[in-house]
């Protein structure tokens, strides 16, 4: 799976910057991908650790997004178009991670999930 994307993804000029976490059934990979779009989190599962499958929500229908989805995009005002380099763990609570957003590498957000598929920004993320 990495470095397999698809011309017209939205993932398409690359992927980097994984995080690979044990998720009981198997494990998860979180990773920045972009486009000329923008960057974007996407996610893949594995029963193994070598073989992958990115995470494709059925429900979208947009040619960038026909094989796989991202699973965090870029929506608040100071990440402008990037969110990147995820950082991800599980806890008996929830998922959670911690990801750069906006054009400088200082810039951190928190997300949470109760699934490790649908996240959330928390509101009280430190970002500049």
């Amino acid at each position: 799976m990495a470095g397999i994307t698809l011309p017209g993804a939205w993932d398409e000029d690359g992927l980097g910057w994984l995080s690979s976490v044990p998720d009981g059934a198997g494990y998860r990979m979180y990773y920045g991908g972009s486009s000329s779009a923008g960057y974007a989190i996407g996610m893949a599962r594995s029963d193994d650790g070598l073989h992958w499958a990115k995470y494709d929500d059925p429900e979208t229908t947009d040619a960038a997004f026909a094989e796989s989805d991202p699973v965090l995009i870029p929506q608040a005002e100071w990440e402008r178009t990037k969110v990147d380099r995820p950082r991800v763990n599980r806890s008996p609570d929830g998922w959670v991670m911690i990801y750069q957003g906006g054009l400088a590498v200082e810039g951190r957000g928190l997300a949470l999930s109760a699934d490790g598929d649908h996240w959330e920004r928390y509101s009280g993320s430190n970002h500049r």
